[in-house]
């Protein structure tokens, strides 16, 4: 990485236990990674929430007012595009507009090295913002969006529809982010108030938004494989995606990011991030931790499918496994594949967040109220 770039890594959160310890999860990752740059906690709530205390002085906390529910409107990502806006005017020079900022999503993990991101950057500086690739498509330019692009949409380009399903992590100069963020937050609310369109777009409204504000404004992202989430998306990077002889997970270039916005299943084991909105990091004698695979039947199958992998990681991939005699139809193999997928998204998302919580536990005096759940 060239001195002249100065990365800042940047997420948005309210003040609730659900949100303290993705967080720490979160920051836990950039820690272990050993990335270098600024790193900032967005905080949207109530004057009572308080930091964690014990959970690092590596980071910045800077609360903003709560601007979710709107007018009887209930979205809580809005939050995040009204908060930047927030800092923006009132904040001037917090993100400055020559660093490169990476905007997170709190449900994220970093496994991408200080090379991988300071390649990212590289590109950035040289070529433009990037994000990851989301699987939104781009019909919505010819169905809806023009109304809110001034017809930019119907009228886009190749170029544009190609890279135009993006999400977080969005990586790009801050007087870029400057620029959208407004933008973002006119058309995601006028989104909002319509019902019709609010209906189609549901919970990615602000991803719909954020790419539209981008057309409107000409700055286009480059969309790459970024990012990993889903053991049912055959589209998303799985040939990015490796186990070690250990039964590590791997991560090979640009794949920089694992999501943990999907229910995981190993045999009658399952989890979800929405099992744990009152997970009481803050507990004093407790300190709990996320459940495990545990039940012996469930370790076995565990075992079994991280052992495969570590022998061949194309059986993440469906259309790979489409080519071995030992899948009889394709239905077979994409099945196949998604158990695989659901034990890799296992092993590099619930040992890394435990690992984080057991790192808070033994520095953190833990004392005071978990806060607010929702």
């Amino acid at each position: 990485m060239t001195a002249a770039i100065r990365p800042h890594y940047i997420f948005s959160t309210e003040g609730f236990a659900f949100h303290d310890w993705q967080s720490e999860v979160l920051l836990h990752s950039h820690r272990r990674n050993g990335l270098g740059g600024r790193i900032t906690r967005i905080v949207s709530g109530d004057a009572a929430w308080q930091p964690p205390e014990g959970s690092g002085s590596d980071y910045s906390v800077v609360r903003v007012p709560r601007f979710d529910p709107l007018d009887g409107d209930w979205y809580p990502l809005r939050n995040r595009p009204h908060s930047l806006v927030h800092i923006f005017e009132q904040m001037p020079g917090y993100i400055d507009p020559n660093e490169i900022v990476v905007l997170l999503d709190p449900d994220q993990v970093i496994v991408g090295s200080p090379g991988s991101w300071n390649a990212l950057f590289e590109r950035v500086a040289a070529q433009g913002p990037l994000a990851a690739g989301y699987g939104i498509g781009s019909s919505f330019l010819d169905r809806w969006a023009d109304e809110f692009c001034n017809g930019l949409g119907s009228t886009a380009d190749d170029a544009v529809r190609a890279n135009i399903a993006i999400g977080a992590p969005y990586v790009l100069y801050g007087r870029d982010l400057q620029a959208i963020a407004p933008v973002w937050v006119e058309v995601m609310e006028r989104m909002r108030r319509d019902a019709r369109i609010a209906a189609i777009a549901g919970w990615c409204t602000d991803m719909y938004a954020y790419a539209i504000a981008t057309i409107r404004l000409g700055i286009m992202h480059a969309r790459l494989p970024l990012m990993i989430s889903s053991p049912f998306d055959e589209n998303e990077p799985w040939d990015l995606a490796s186990v070690d002889a250990e039964g590590r997970p791997r991560f090979r270039f640009p794949l920089v990011v694992v999501h943990y916005c999907q229910k995981l299943s190993i045999g009658s084991y399952s989890w979800t991030k929405h099992d744990h909105h009152e997970f009481a990091m803050r507990d004093d004698a407790g300190r709990p931790l996320l459940p495990m695979v545990s039940a012996a039947g469930d370790t076995e199958v565990l075992n079994r499918l991280t052992a495969d992998l570590s022998v061949d990681a194309r059986l993440l991939d469906s259309r790979e496994s489409t080519k071995s005699p030992a899948y009889t139809s394709r239905d077979d193999a994409r099945v196949r594949a998604e158990a695989y997928r659901n034990v890799f998204l296992y092993n590099a998302v619930l040992p890394a967040a435990n690992e984080a919580l057991q790192a808070y536990y033994s520095s953190a005096p833990l004392s005071g109220p978990a806060g607010p759940s929702r």
